[in-house]
């Protein structure tokens, strides 16, 4: 492990996690209400209908965030589409406000489109701001990534409490006012042009050899990490029926983030101030996984129902 000396985050890092933390508030407290929205007294969805409507919500975020990825990269730059994606966002939360099916689908669309124009662009510029402190880049992501879980842990709490308490209005309205207040840390941040970044000439077969790796081995977390979650799911539900703690049910399934706090702080100082190769760190990440993976689907469901 070697010691880092000659570099240091800016405060790009932390306008752009700022960002983040506020969108991923925005999103994940819209999303935790729009469900129940479809379900209730002013649209009156059947349950399967809503559940679908939602599938395809989540689903076309893949397909807009390659628009948008497109769209920063060779139309317009990457830092005036996060803003065009911020505003969008926040016209879609709005729009969810008009209390029929019209202003449902229009408010999803621009929801979907925003998200789309702001996601990849905002990862694009951060990653920018690393490349000529690779040491720094893992603690960097982490920084960026514990905003994320921060944000969307926040913004279930919040807007999700608020909208079921004062109705989903108020909180469609709160996650648009998020979402605009998102867009102040982008226009304060100063983008990093590719001229200022030192390039580094790799031959092609190695560029195409790193992202088929790259594609291979973060398909294999990712697939890993849903197929857990499902007994994960499965043990916080039946944690949640036999606990007589009184904890809610939203609490016993953000555990997650709840861990996911102190050891992204851990992780932070520790990557901030020392060196070590991220092929060292993905193994250690996959071991834990396995170990983790292992131990969930070693639980025997009996001992969790007999405990009442």
């Amino acid at each position: 492990m070697e010691k880092i000396q000659d570099q240091k985050h800016t405060k790009e890092t932390l306008y752009y996690s700022i960002s983040r933390m506020l969108e991923r508030a925005s999103y994940y407290g819209f999303r935790a209400l729009v469900v129940l929205y479809m379900v209730g007294e002013t649209l009156n969805m059947e349950r399967t209908e809503a559940l679908t409507i939602y599938g395809w919500l989540v689903g076309s975020l893949v397909f807009s965030q390659i628009i948008g990825g497109l769209f920063g990269d060779l139309l317009i730059g990457n830092k005036k589409t996060i803003i065009i994606g911020g505003i969008i966002q926040a016209i879609g939360a709005f729009s969810l406000c008009i209390p029929s099916t019209t202003g449902l689908y229009l408010g999803l669309f621009l929801v979907v489109l925003g998200s789309g124009f702001f996601t990849p662009n905002i990862i694009s510029n951060f990653g920018k701001t690393y490349l000529n402190k690779t040491k720094l880049l893992d603690s960097g992501f982490t920084i960026f990534y514990l905003a994320i879980n921060l944000g969307s842990f926040l913004g279930i709490l919040l807007i999700g409490y608020l909208g079921e308490t004062y109705g989903y209005n108020i909180g469609f309205v709160i996650s648009g006012i998020l979402m605009l207040i998102s867009i102040i840390p982008i226009i304060l941040s100063k983008e990093k042009g590719m001229d200022e970044i030192e390039k580094n000439e790799f031959p092609i077969g190695k560029r195409i050899l790193n992202i088929l790796i790259a594609f291979i081995v973060v398909g294999l977390f990712w697939g890993f990490y849903e197929l857990s979650s499902i007994r994960t799911f499965d043990l916080q539900l039946q944690l949640s029926e036999i606990s007589t703690l009184g904890i809610p049910n939203h609490l016993w399934q953000s555990i997650n983030s709840i861990f996911i706090l102190p050891i992204s702080i851990i992780a932070i100082i520790l990557w901030t101030y020392f060196y070590s190769s991220q092929f060292f760190k993905l193994m250690l990440g996959f071991v834990f996984g396995v170990i983790s993976f292992g131990i969930l689907f070693l639980i025997p469901k009996y001992r969790l129902n007999s405990i009442q």
